[in-house]
């Protein structure tokens, strides 16, 4: 590989769906950042021009984020999984990576599945989801990545993230810890987030592995990502609010969940309404 150069996103994609998602996913990052460098690592024979390079994968491994870590073009790569919706802007990854080596966000499931434990790593030393993962080219974290992809094929790993916490914990790889809004993959969260936290930035939705493929010119839409209207509703109210993107008066906001609470009080205020009208009207006809 040439010396790196520039910023620059990556997917990877195995198989005819990943790939099919990777598509969708950059056109939906393509909405927000057109400039963008966006490269691709794939076992397919593709060719499609929303992206501006296609690699090769030496195989057809279920995990090649890995590798296309070791090979990108780029001095600071921000890896984006497949299932992924970036809802804006998010250049501000690559400014992270003049200070640190590497970014990612705390993984919400911490079960002792994941939390592997061998005597050295305190259980508060957090597990990293690395479905976005911004990093910055040097002799640290190349050999990092290089560690991290083959411990994983020797372990024969479901999961990656358990040996990235190992050998995070074991190198001297300086590492920022991203805020949720980088990687919201918690959903249900969104029934209490409030405008002051600022609007999820990337949306990490695995519902998107469960619907139809779709067209693979077209980017996502909330309404495949989110499974229901309050959190699509409120996602996009958030976004209009945020002084990064909006312009609308932040105020007071609902969240959904009071949303859905109001809701139900106009319900039963209508049940009420209809029961008065049924006692009426029984009495009218009872004469």
């Amino acid at each position: 590989m040439s010396d790196p150069q520039g910023n620059g996103f990556i997917f990877a994609a195995t198989g005819e769906t990943y790939v099919n998602l990777a598509r969708r996913a950059v056109r939906s990052l393509r909405q927000v950042m057109p400039d963008a460098q966006v490269d691709l690592f794939t076992d397919a024979d593709l060719v499609d021009p929303a992206f501006d390079r296609i690699h090769k994968l030496s195989d057809s491994y279920f995990r090649p984020k890995m590798e296309a870590l070791r090979r990108s073009r780029f001095e600071r790569t921000v890896y984006l999984d497949c299932d992924i919706v970036v809802l804006m802007d998010v250049s501000e990854l690559f400014h992270l990576l003049d200070r640190f080596d590497l970014a990612s966000s705390y993984a919400f499931a911490r079960d002792g599945r994941r939390l592997v434990q061998d005597g050295t790593m305190p259980r508060s030393y957090g597990l990293l989801n690395a479905g976005v993962v911004a990093i910055r080219t040097n002799e640290k974290t190349k050999e990092l990545v290089a560690d991290w992809d083959r411990t994983v094929r020797e372990r024969d790993a479901n999961m990656d993230q358990p040996t990235f916490r190992e050998l995070l914990w074991k190198s001297d790889v300086s590492v920022f810890v991203l805020p949720p809004e980088y990687n919201l993959i918690a959903i249900w969260t969104l029934d209490s987030w409030k405008p002051k936290q600022g609007a999820p930035r990337i949306l990490h939705s695995q519902r998107l592995h469960k619907i139809a493929l779709g067209d693979p010119e077209t980017p996502f839409t909330l309404k495949e990502a989110l499974k229901h209207d309050r959190h699509r509703k409120h996602l996009e109210l958030l976004l209009e609010c945020d002084s990064g993107v909006g312009t609308r008066e932040v105020g007071r906001l609902p969240t959904p969940a009071e949303a859905m609470a109001e809701e139900l009080l106009e319900l039963k205020a209508r049940r009420s309404t209809l029961t008065s009208l049924l006692r009426k009207f029984r009495a009218w006809f009872r004469g």
